[in-house]
């Protein structure tokens, strides 16, 4: 788990982001040129622990709270394998 990495990380194919943000308009996402699709394409052909198709347990950070919060966990417990683990940082 990275927080927050350098802006000349390189993502790959397995790879995923979770965005922390204010709201849904607070960031935005830079749409990829063709040479880079293209360039990802070929890499993902290269295989990654990611794409072994082993699904392992997670571990899962929220920060902050919503209202609603209950019903992301719900959510979440039905896609995470038994084992995972959930952490809660809020006030």
């Amino acid at each position: 788990v990275n927080i927050n990495p350098p802006g000349d990380s390189v993502f790959r194919p397995g790879d995923e982001v979770l965005v922390l943000a204010e709201d849904d308009d607070t960031y935005s996402i830079k749409i990829p040129t063709k040479e880079e699709l293209e360039g990802w394409q070929s890499e993902s052909e290269i295989k990654t622990p990611h794409s072994t198709g082993v699904r392992t347990p997670e571990r899962v950070l929220f920060i902050g709270w919503r209202r609603d919060l209950d019903d992301m966990i719900v959510q979440l417990d039905e896609y995470v394998l038994k084992g995972s683990e959930l952490v809660l940082f809020s006030q």
